[in-house]
């Protein structure tokens, strides 16, 4: 077919792709880049064939292209579909050009998306791939459970873990380059009962990412943080669900306090963002290299702040406390919905309460809502440890003690938060109650 012999290499370097062919005509899809020589070839190309010429954005170019790399780079592994999956030739798989040009496809059309995370799930006739946008997940292309275990062995190849291993859940990142601009990306590998659940996190912009003002804090948090980094100890609490941006936050706040006359040591489960200046280390359970471990050994480091990436026990927490106590700075996240459950969930894993209400100087709170114009902003709430809030701490109050506390002392909430962004049309309310509930 002359589909087949367009190939993705010309289409590539003649902003061109076709989209369309059957009744007598073809339709290519044109970039504005595209010359009149090109349009030529491509006439002549199709002689006896009328040519319809589409105009395409760039992301709609670089989108049709990723998809068709995949259609003519697929072909190969649909073919072979009835064949075993585990009769894969595991050594072919590097020099596979079907499967780089799908994996390939499938990172690029991510990328168009502006996805986070891509997933590609094993089904019980076929894998989905999914890309999850702005917090939630949308549907891609479907692809064959012997094509979704090449890319497996693929990706397990690129980041260097075991690829005959596929009953033990495996972590991992590479790095990809797309148009000269480095991305790198975290990878999950679970076995499942149809195959394997591939997650790959998407990391762009690693720099610019972390810059405070950027994140969506509004000017008087901005204040209340600026305030807050200048702590010479104690222990500030990031807290939210999965996917609300802690990580990205905590970094943030790395990057302010970042220069050469302290030292700045963080313990993250995986280390997402590299930044020159501070010592990063990653957990490693089966080394027994875990959260309290690692944290026992950089006290001895000489650390003047310190980074915990969650506090999940009681003896992570103990030593995070210890560590705010003996003269440093530490900042950690913890699973709470909201900065009133923070220091009870503090006493509710064995920290007193009197030693909780000395060490806590500030919990962050927030949620990542999408904008009207696309992307995401945080929605924040910030409560600083007062002496009458220590007092209350001391004496193991409940959360609802504290979020009387706020309310009496005029404490901008996350729902007020919300409100003003809605107010000022940077989110919609639909958008805050996805991440917060119904708006008081």
């Amino acid at each position: 077919m002359k589909r087949m012999s367009l190939s993705p290499q010309f289409c590539a370097e003649n902003k061109a792709v076709l989209l369309e062919e059957g009744n007598g005509s073809v339709t290519v899809g044109i970039c504005g880049e595209t010359t009149e020589e090109t349009k030529r070839i491509l006439e002549l190309y199709f002689s006896g064939t009328a040519v319809v010429f589409k105009k395409l954005s760039k992301e709609e170019f670089s989108l049709k292209l990723s998809r068709f790399f995949a259609e003519n780079g697929s072909a190969k592994a649909e073919e072979t579909e009835t064949e075993k999956q585990d009769m894969l030739p595991v050594d072919a798989v590097e020099d596979d050009a079907p499967v780089i040009n799908l994996l390939n496809s499938i990172l690029l059309e991510g990328m168009n998306r502006k996805c986070s995370d891509i997933h590609i799930e094993a089904g019980n006739t076929a894998a989905a791939v999914r890309y999850r946008v702005d917090g939630s997940l949308e549907n891609g292309r479907s692809i064959t459970n012997r094509s979704a275990s090449a890319l497996s062995v693929r990706l397990k190849m690129l980041a260097n873990l075991n690829i005959l291993e596929k009953r033990r859940a495996q972590d991992g990142r590479f790095t990809a380059a797309f148009g000269g601009v480095s991305t790198d990306i975290r990878l999950s590998v679970v076995p499942t009962v149809c195959g394997e659940s591939v997650v790959m996190r998407l990391l762009y912009g690693k720099a610019s990412s972390l810059d405070l003002e950027s994140l969506g804090f509004c000017k008087a948090h901005l204040e209340t943080i600026r305030k807050m980094l200048r702590l010479p100890s104690g222990l500030v609490l990031v807290t939210g669900p999965t996917g609300s941006g802690k990580t990205t936050t905590l970094n943030a706040f790395l990057r302010v306090l970042c220069r050469s006359d302290i030292k700045i040591i963080s313990i993250e489960d995986p280390v997402e963002y590299r930044t020159e200046g501070i010592t990063q280390i990653q957990t490693d359970e089966e080394t027994g290299m875990t959260f309290p471990e690692l944290l026992k050994r950089v006290l001895r480091q000489d650390p003047d702040v310190i980074m915990i990436g969650e506090i999940r026990d009681s003896l992570s927490a103990e030593l995070a406390v210890r560590a705010a106590l003996t003269g440093h700075l530490v900042f950690a996240t913890v699973h709470t919905n909201d900065s009133k459950e923070a220091a009870v969930r503090l006493c509710d894993m064995g920290i007193e309460p009197y030693l909780a209400a000395g060490t806590l100087k500030y919990v962050v709170s927030q949620r990542l809502i999408k904008k009207k114009s696309g992307g995401r902003t945080l929605a924040a709430e910030i409560l600083p440890v007062t002496e009458e809030l220590q007092s209350l701490i001391s004496s193991r109050c409940t959360s609802g003690m504290i979020g009387n506390y706020m309310k009496k002392n005029g404490v901008k909430t996350i729902f007020d938060d919300a409100e003003e962004k809605i107010a000022s049309g940077i989110i919609e309310k639909k958008e805050a109650e996805k991440e917060l509930g119904e708006l008081p």
